[in-house]
């Protein structure tokens, strides 16, 4: 007996002695990109693990001498004998005949995209750059069931005064605030639109997503996901594009990448930047022969040196001499429009610089510390007066109008794996500012003074017999916004049948954003005859605001914490049951303050909101085979409510009585949804072939909906119910090594089931601002080039998205009835070891986009209604090198 325990631990002791720790990296040979999931095993025997987000392993081999078999869908497998080694550096090169997958993190962990149980869009960066997209509504339009709309001015919103300013509505839930987008682990404000530099991949996930990631998620959430420092090679790469732009000039962009070890396998920096130029596509034309108003008045205080004016007198334009003068529209023939005041005045430059430590200690510990910074400013606004396809802006004044956006983001991402799971922790801190002037002349004068106009012609002019005085009018419009977020979680991945996620979040937003329209420039000696007129708080606006005509000054504070959790059990080897949970309470302080005459001399806002409670979900997955899964879901997804903003009695009064109301209400209180969904996921014809399926019906409660009152000004109000049901359907296959094709489909039937008298909305009427049909389709052709591991590649992209209504009258009001619209691109490339070359024509059917309509900063004038377009075409070339 003594002999034989004397065997048995010897035995033991020498297993261990033999066994060897091995560790390395799986990265794409293309990119030098790590790959997650990838899975790696001992040859002939069942010890083995898949690689982390980093694309990093660890295991013990059973004897110094092996050989590991790395594979993973979409490239090739390998095998990679030890020769002594117990660090690898691993490169995977595509498989042609095999479909690539995504890993992604929609649970929180690294997942291949085709394993998780829910509706989900990953797009690669492979995929990307064929794609060519660099800005949201690049890639937007080709995910099934994800529409965007516009959201310029209007109220204390937020938005950078350009068309690209959007509110994202997935699965018919629309407004502000419904769909959370992130860039890495932290949420930003839909209109932030970071640009798509550096990236690792996106990811679309539809349905609400409350338990993991909280509030403002009703119809799912974006992910832009960076690229991360990688400590095993050096690399980089620096492009740059050029294309020509229909309506424009031409579009220029340069941006650079470099990848450096610092102290191998321990210690990264990674650093990048951008710069681009986008061409403006809107014409400015000024109606030149006015009674006594300066031509081109830049901001509408002071004149331009080589400013004129039309003289009245002598029929001709002569030098102006100073001082600023009402404009005198009459019935004669000075009213036509003439002369360039500027040609593609809505141009912008964007820049940005991205750096990141990556710091592994060991193989335990991750820390990386991150640093993006963005700046947008753009000399005009690219908005279609009267028509989308119009590329021309009439305007009286000429204002300069103009606008900034600088986007700060830092964050601290560590990482700990601790027994059989990883602790991970982030704190980030994002700031967004903005600015914005708006020439609001036409708006204010037909609106805000009371003054009442014939609408405008298509054309710029006005209808016979029209007369009224004008006065250069603009707005000037700030914005601060700070979040602050920390959360920390736990993922256990035992070999047990349970594993779970618990987690806490804290995030503190405080925002800022003020507006201000003055008119003392040129108010100065009217005084006399303004106190002559009988109306309410005139005087003391001339006496005490300085001719502050509107200043609005609006201040917000919310904080939210949370307590979430997943539990993940294999009830047996095919059949897994998922159970979630997340407890949130959140306060939200309001204060605002309306001063000017629009005010009434003084009109403020404070209000404080909170509410808590619990949000859960519900998942049953079973296993068909390895390739192919079904499941059903339950979600509960929740929007958080708030403070209102003051509505001026002295110009809303009528329209609130109107309502039935004595004032606007202070706050409105958060929304609710149930999302029931079940789906199948398939990869199939040996990794050639994949087919995603899922149905969903939304039962939506409260809706938090804008009351746009006639005089221009607004509140939110929860008014009633709506359901939503719908299909998605993705596919995609290799129809031989070289040929690629896919199609994606959406369909979404979102309709009011109890309508509001505040809104005109009734049952049956559709959901505001949402598509029933979405689709998009592509095909790809690639080929070696000779004997060589180059190769050409040849995509067109195709999207669609259908007919939407922000009326619930759409037969009275056409104008915001907004066309169905189909986008073509097509891209031409070859791929070499050390460069990409391609050329690409966007939008080659020069097709325009109506996202809708732009609420104004002031009231819209009678029959000018202004779009948020899309992109005319542009033709160009990019080039790309790799080191």
């Amino acid at each position: 007996m003594k002999k034989l325990i004397f065997l048995t631990l010897f035995s033991l002791s020498f297993l261990t002695y033999g066994q060897k720790t091995v560790s390395g990296t799986v990265t794409d040979s293309a990119d030098n990109q790590p790959i997650p999931g990838a899975s790696i095993i001992i040859k002939g025997t069942t010890v083995g693990v898949s690689s982390d987000f980093d694309g990093n392993f660890t295991l013990e081999a059973p004897t110094s001498e092996f050989t590991l078999v790395i594979s993973y869908l979409g490239y090739k497998t390998i095998e990679q004998p030890s020769n002594g080694q117990s660090t690898f550096s691993i490169s995977l090169s595509t498989d042609a005949l095999q479909l690539a997958d995504v890993v992604v993190t929609a649970n929180k962990t690294a997942q291949r995209s085709q394993e998780v149980p829910a509706s989900i869009t990953a797009i690669g960066a492979v995929e990307l750059a064929k794609t060519g997209a660099v800005r949201a509504e690049s890639y937007f339009s080709s995910i099934p069931n994800l529409s965007i709309s516009s959201s310029g001015g209007g109220g204390a919103s937020f938005g950078d005064g350009r068309s690209s300013s959007r509110n994202i509505a997935i699965r018919g839930i629309s407004g502000q605030n419904t769909t959370a987008f992130y860039l890495d682990e932290t949420p930003l404000p839909e209109f932030a639109d970071p640009r798509l530099f550096d990236i690792s991949r996106v990811e679309v996930l539809r349905g609400p997503q409350g338990t993991l990631y909280g509030s403002n998620t009703l119809g799912g959430a974006v992910k832009v996901i960076t690229n991360q420092p990688s400590a095993f090679e050096t690399s980089g790469s620096i492009s740059t594009s050029v294309a020509a732009v229909t309506e424009g000039e031409a579009d220029y962009n340069i941006e650079g990448v470099f990848n450096l070890p610092l102290i191998k396998d321990k210690f990264a920096l990674r650093v990048g930047a951008f710069y681009s130029v986008t061409s403006g596509v809107y014409d400015r034309r000024q109606q030149t022969s006015f009674n006594g108003f300066p031509i081109n008045s830049g901001t509408g205080t002071t004149a331009n040196p080589n400013a004129v004016i039309f003289d009245q007198g002598s029929g001709t334009v002569v030098p102006y001499d100073g001082g600023i003068l009402p404009i005198k529209l009459e019935e004669n023939g000075n009213n036509s429009l003439g002369g360039n005041f500027n040609d593609n005045i809505d141009g912008e430059d964007s820049f940005g610089v991205n750096a990141s430590l990556g710091i592994y200690p060991n193989e335990n510990i991750t820390i990386v510390p991150k640093f993006i910074y963005q700046k947008t400013k753009g000399s005009g606004l690219d908005f279609a007066d009267f028509d989308p396809e119009n590329f021309t802006q009439y305007r009286i004044a000429g204002i300069d109008e103009v606008y900034e956006l600088d986007l700060t983001h830092g964050s601290l991402l560590t990482k700990f794996k601790i027994g059989n799971g990883e602790l991970t922790n982030n704190l980030s801190v994002s700031s967004v500012a903005q600015y914005d002037r708006e020439d609001v002349t036409e708006r204010e004068n037909a609106g805000g003074s009371g003054r009442q106009l014939t609408p405008f012609n298509p054309d710029g002019s006005f209808a016979d017999g029209t007369e009224a005085i004008f006065y250069p009018e603009f707005i000037d419009r700030y914005g601060d916004l700070t979040r602050f977020v920390e959360e920390l979680r736990y993922s256990s991945a035992s070999e047990s049948k349970f594993n779970y996620t618990i987690g806490a979040f804290y995030a503190n937003e405080k925002s800022k954003f003020d507006a201000t329209q003055r008119r003392d420039a040129y108010l100065r000696g009217f005084e006399g005859f303004f106190r002559n007129i009988d109306l309410p708080g005139l005087a003391d606006f001339i006496v005490s605001e300085d001719y502050v005509w509107y200043f609005q000054d609006s201040n917000f504070d919310t904080r939210e914490f949370a307590i979430f959790g997943e539990g993940y059990w294999d009830v047996t080897d095919k059949l897994k049951f998922t159970f979630g949970m997340r407890y949130f309470s959140f306060t939200q302080d309001f204060f605002q303050s309306i001063r000017g005459f629009v005010g009434n001399g003084g009109e403020n806002a404070d209000v404080s909101v909170s509410d808590n409670g619990f949000t859960p979900k519900f998942n049953l997955t079973y296993k068909l085979n390895e390739n192919s899964i079904i499941y059903g879901s339950a979600t509960r997804g929740f929007r958080l409510g708030g403070g209102n903003g003051a509505v001026p009695l002295i110009f809303a009064g009528d329209d609130l009585a109107a309502l039935g109301l004595d004032a606007a209400p202070p706050t409105f209180d958060p929304d609710y949804l149930w999302t029931y969904e079940v789906g199948s996921k398939n990869t199939l014809l040996g990794n050639r072939f994949i087919a995603n399926f899922s149905l969903f019906h939304t039962v939506w409660n409260d809706l938090q909906q804008r009351v746009v009152l006639p005089s221009g000004f607004l509140f939110v109000d929860n008014i009633g119910q709506a359901t939503l049901t719908g299909v998605e359907i993705e596919l995609k296959g290799k129809v031989s090594e070289n040929l690629q094709l896919g199609a994606a489909f959406g369909y979404t039937d979102a309709r009011v089931t109890e309508g509001s008298a505040f809104t005109g909305a009734e049952d049956g009427d559709r959901i505001l601002n949402t598509p029933e049909i979405t689709g998009s389709a592509n095909i790809e052709y690639s080929h070696k080039v000779g004997e060589t591991n180059n190769s050409m590649f040849y995509r067109v992209d195709a999207s669609h998205t259908g007919e939407r209504y922000n009326t619930f009258t759409p037969e009275t009001q056409p104008q915001f009835v907004f066309d169905a619209f189909t986008i073509f691109n097509a891209r031409v490339g070859y791929i070499s070891e050390k460069f990409d070359v391609a050329l690409f024509a966007q939008n080659f059917t020069n097709t325009i986009a109506n996202y809708g309509d732009i609420l104004p900063l002031a009231a819209t004038p009678p029959g000018r209604i202004r779009y948020a377009a899309g992109r005319p075409s542009s033709f160009g070339v990019s080039l790309k090198y790799k080191f």
